[in-house]
């Protein structure tokens, strides 16, 4: 389980990131979505990895963030 600080500042980076994937990808066919966006998550998987955080986590707040998700509470 994540401390409050930590999944903070998951959120945080995700917000940067999901914004950044949505600059890279506005105007661009749906099958160019993954060549586009996996530099950019690699980029925040080392910055999550940093605050003890993966990808998948980095990933799942994202989802959620865009309604993709329902998370149950």
């Amino acid at each position: 389980m994540m401390r409050y600080d930590q999944q903070n500042a998951l959120l945080q980076l995700a917000k940067r990131c999901n914004a950044e994937c949505m600059r890279a990808t506005d105007g661009a066919k749906p099958k160019e979505y993954t060549q586009i966006t996996m530099p950019i998550f690699s980029k925040y998987e080392r910055q999550a990895s940093a605050i003890g955080a993966t990808l998948v986590q980095l990933k799942y707040r994202i989802a959620v963030m865009n309604g993709v998700i329902n998370e149950q509470r």
